[in-house]
């Protein structure tokens, strides 16, 4: 049995970092917000770090961190020294363009060493700016390997979207202390992690439930199946085909969500299985009914996450081609 255990072990690691070699190289996160306001307005205050404290998203991290600035534009340089959440590191302007581009190179010293670039293009439109931030850089294994578990792209994305109202509050002339992440509506510390560990945990039920099915590592229940249970189960494998063909759907789903890709066709694929797994405890063999019920919340509880994914297919009427 141990020995079972260990093997189911090391191949779920292996597949993990296997998983995690295959993500992308590189990462960007993008958000753009329209402001009330001139490009060149917005060009003044890219390239004054002197103004950065007004409309960074990560001022409130450490209150007593540390800061320098020195020049305008081009070649202007702000450094950072703060506590555990805010880190260490540096930013220049690489590249200025009067209201139109303004580019930095990003160099994060702690909590771990990489080097980034951030953009902010501002294009007119009707007497408004519509301002664009991305970032972007090379994404080390480290890196892969938490894109499994944590979407980057929304986590990083709310600060930058904190920033934009910041910035937009501040150059639009608000009365008074311009919004900051607090400010912004956001999920509670632990309910923004609650849809992550449910993911994860569905992912590992199903993956090792899939893998067992073909490797057949865990250990049967002690108390026989009841009659009518052992028949179902007979009849699946007697098929031929359908048992593997349910495992092989619980393997691959189990994988996706750990893997956080395509998690809303993961879901579809699952929903069949997880009603039979709940009418096949409910009707025949109700010992497993609370793991079954379990489940079923997890699963409802992914799908309503990701319902706006979902939204589509409750069209009524849809013609071919989208329209």
């Amino acid at each position: 049995m141990i020995k079972e255990i260990a093997i189911f072990i090391v191949i779920l690691v292996a597949a993990i970092l296997l998983l995690a070699a295959t993500r992308p190289g590189t990462f960007q996160i993008q958000r753009a917000t329209l402001i009330q306001a001139t490009p060149d307005a917005l060009y003044a205050i890219l390239c004054d770090f002197g103004k950065f404290a007004a409309w960074s998203p990560w001022e409130q991290l450490d209150p007593l961190m540390k800061r320098s600035c020195s020049g305008l534009g081009q070649g202007a340089v702000y450094e950072w020294d703060g506590n555990r959440k805010a880190g260490a590191g540096r930013m220049e302007i690489t590249q200025a363009i009067p209201a139109s581009r303004v580019a930095m190179q990003l160099d994060f010293l702690r909590p771990f060493k990489c080097q980034n670039t951030a953009t902010f293009t501002l294009d007119a439109q009707a007497g408004a700016t519509l301002i664009t931030w991305t970032m972007a850089g090379s994404q080390l294994f480290i890196g892969k390997l938490m894109s499994l578990f944590v979407n980057m792209d929304r986590m990083v994305g709310r600060d930058f979207e904190c920033g934009l109202a910041n910035l937009k509050a501040l150059a639009e002339g608000d009365t008074g202390i311009p919004p900051r992440a607090s400010d912004i509506p956001a999920t509670s510390g632990l309910a923004q992690y609650l849809p992550i560990a449910g993911r994860i945990l569905l992912g590992l039920l199903f993956l090792v439930t899939g893998l067992n099915g073909f490797l057949n590592f865990l250990p049967q229940p002690k108390e026989p199946m009841p009659e009518a249970a052992a028949a179902f189960a007979g009849a699946l494998m007697k098929s031929g085909y359908l048992f593997r063909l349910v495992m092989a759907t619980q393997l691959a789903s189990g994988l996706l969500l750990l893997s956080n890709r395509f998690v809303p066709l993961a879901l579809a694929l699952l929903a069949p299985v997880v009603v039979n797994i709940l009418a096949f405890h409910l009707f025949l063999a109700p010992t497993g009914l609370g793991v079954a019920i379990i489940v079923l919340l997890l699963e409802l509880y992914l799908a309503w996450t990701y319902r706006q994914a979902f939204r589509p297919m409750l069209v009524a009427r849809v013609r071919p081609g989208g329209r």
